[in-house]
């Protein structure tokens, strides 16, 4: 039976790629048995949860007490509902989940037929205006709204990714893998005869080898073309991290085997977790991508992300003649996106958004509002508000959400929009001809070893492209000339 999708696209090639899956559940709550946070100030309480978190990865193996990939994007249920009704917002009903919004953009982000009457040549004046964001309240909000619901979902991605390896190393290496043949270990002494403890850190530093093999084919691919080996580095607990692994990704076999891409992840005494990750193919092009936030403790002797401190990430690409750059900030159910696009000739497109969401797992997010400026050709400005009302998403120029977003002037003036991407990368410290300590080998066919990695890799975001991608959207979009001559 041929296997529809693989695994570990972030993990062997560590670029922005389908991030698919069912994140387990996370207990929101804090160990009441290991401290009490009443009486305590922010920076007391910090350090209680530092400490505690620090006892957790030492005490139950490392890796395994860490948080689900996924749940670096859930926000906080109580409080959104206070703050929508705090703030006195129109926003009404219950939007529709982001994995929902392919079944039918053009009657979710326009009114219904408007998408089509202008696909038809029978639009009005009115129906044109609003095509591309409404300027009136109630108005459709158009494109600007999908293109932002797009843009949270691709942003959620980022934040996601930045734990997808440590999944992946928390999850395949297990009894029931290997014994199901999914693992084998080819060589090498597992620490107390235990596989599930080959990522934790011990005395000294330990190096892994993972070959994984018998990919499924894909277009023109050759069968197997895409098996790769990993080397990861776990180092001893030391004064500033109780967790460090280093990663890189060799392509080719023996002799001729290339590094085209490292991942560092380091969870600091802070409580802080870091992930840089970085690539680079045969033809030139490169990507980066960081990831910050902290951890904090929960029920059931787990780590969970701190929802009240920011969650950040930052991404960038260079493609051939053109590039991209992304930094984004989430704090508890917000997401403010600052990105930049374009080639060498000409100007570059560029955005600042923030958004609004629900949800606390991938396939529940929901998108609530936004608002969006962008500047093209230079000086051309566009922006709109949008909100869901009951049955679609509305223009509202009206929200205080319009004054959270910078100024054409702020963009024009913001160091993060004058330059490309930095990807100057360097691996020249990794090495693929290094001997490892331990070497497993994973077997991609295996149907034990995928399910149990399957909550590392949710298939919602690989289903973003619901604006471009939908064909009664791209007839209007193409005929909108021909029946809207001049109405914008």
């Amino acid at each position: 039976m041929r296997i529809q999708y693989f695994f570990l696209p972030i993990f062997l090639s560590t670029l922005i790629a389908p991030f698919v899956l069912r994140p387990s559940q996370v207990v929101a709550e804090p160990m009441i048995e290991e401290y009490s946070e009443r009486s305590l100030t922010k920076r007391e309480q910090r350090r209680k949860r530092v400490r505690a978190a620090k006892r957790r990865v030492k005490k139950k193996g490392g890796l395994r007490v860490l948080p689900a990939s996924g749940e670096a994007i859930r926000s906080r249920r109580k409080k959104n509902r206070m703050a929508i009704a705090a703030n006195g917002r129109v926003v009404s009903g219950e939007p529709p989940r982001l994995v929902e919004l392919s079944s039918d953009p053009a009657n979710t982000f326009w009114e219904s037929g408007l998408v089509d009457a202008i696909a038809n040549d029978s639009a009005s004046q009115d129906q044109c205006n609003s095509f591309w964001s409404g300027n009136n309240d109630g108005d459709s909000a158009g494109f600007g709204a999908c293109q932002m619901a797009e843009g949270l979902g691709r942003a959620l991605e980022i934040a996601a990714d930045g734990g997808t390896s440590l999944c992946y190393m928390k999850n395949f290496p297990s009894e029931a893998n290997l014994q199901a043949g999914g693992l084998t270990v080819v060589s090498g002494t597992l620490p107390d005869n235990d596989i599930t403890k080959i990522f934790s850190p011990g005395e000294s530093i330990k190096l892994v080898q993972v070959d994984i093999s018998n990919f499924p084919s894909f277009g023109d691919e050759e069968e197997g073309e895409q098996d790769h080996s990993i080397f990861i580095r776990v180092s001893p607990n030391s004064e500033s991290f109780f967790y460090k692994a280093e990663l890189w990704f060799c392509d080719g076999e023996g002799e001729s085997a290339q590094v085209s891409g490292t991942d560092v992840i380091e969870i600091a005494k802070s409580g802080k977790i870091t992930s840089r990750n970085e690539s680079m193919d045969s033809g030139g092009e490169s990507f980066y991508s960081e990831f910050e936030g902290y951890l904090r403790p929960a029920k059931g002797g787990v780590l969970q992300y701190d929802k009240d401190r920011p969650r950040t990430a930052k991404a960038g690409a260079v493609f051939g003649e053109s590039s991209f750059k992304v930094d984004l900030e989430i704090r508890g159910r917000q997401v403010d996106v600052k990105t930049r696009s374009g080639g060498d000739g000409g100007d570059p497109f560029l955005n600042t958004s923030v958004m609004r969401f629900s949800g606390n797992s991938p396939e529940e997010i929901r998108f609530r509002e936004g608002a969006f400026r962008s500047i093209f050709n230079g000086n051309d400005s566009f922006d709109g508000v949008a909100e869901w009302r009951d049955t679609f998403y509305a223009a509202a120029p009206g929200s205080s959400l319009s004054t959270k977003i910078q100024s054409a002037e702020e963009m024009n003036n913001d160091s993060f929009f004058q330059t490309g991407p930095d990807v100057s990368l360097d691996f020249s410290a990794y090495s693929c001809g290094v001997t490892p300590d331990i070497h497993v080998s994973l077997d991609v066919s295996n149907q034990t070893l995928l399910s149990s990695l399957t909550q590392c890799q949710p298939l919602i975001f690989s289903n973003l492209d619901f604006c471009f991608g939908n064909q009664a959207v791209n007839a209007a979009q193409e005929n909108f000339g021909n029946a809207c001559s001049g109405g914008l």
